[in-house]
């Protein structure tokens, strides 16, 4: 990460072995290269979900927009997207984003 400022710019780097056991406590302990604040978004992400869980819910239906977490079928679309993605990339054309249904 380079920090800069009207007098001087320095560059920080993050090496494998600064990973979680150099971390001091309140330092995230991912390895180096993942996102800070990732774990913290996959969390807040599902924890309707795991709520849900936790209660006794009925699943709810995969198709429902006002689902309160990720459904099966939007881990369908995201995969479709995906594999789209690659299509587009290896064929160098515009590809069609099928739908998971």
């Amino acid at each position: 990460m380079w920090v800069r400022s009207r007098d001087e710019a320095r560059l920080l780097t993050r090496r494998p072995e600064d990973g979680p056991a150099a971390s001091a406590p309140g330092i995230p302990s991912l390895p180096a290269g993942h996102s800070e604040g990732w774990a913290e978004a996959l969390r807040d992400l599902l924890r309707p979900f795991y709520a849900a869980i936790a209660a006794g819910e009925e699943p709810l239906d995969p198709g429902d927009p006002a689902a309160p977490y990720p459904t099966l079928e939007n881990g369908a679309r995201a995969v479709a997207f995906v594999e789209a993605t690659l299509a587009s990339a290896r064929d160098t054309r515009w590809t069609r984003v099928t739908s998971a249904r």
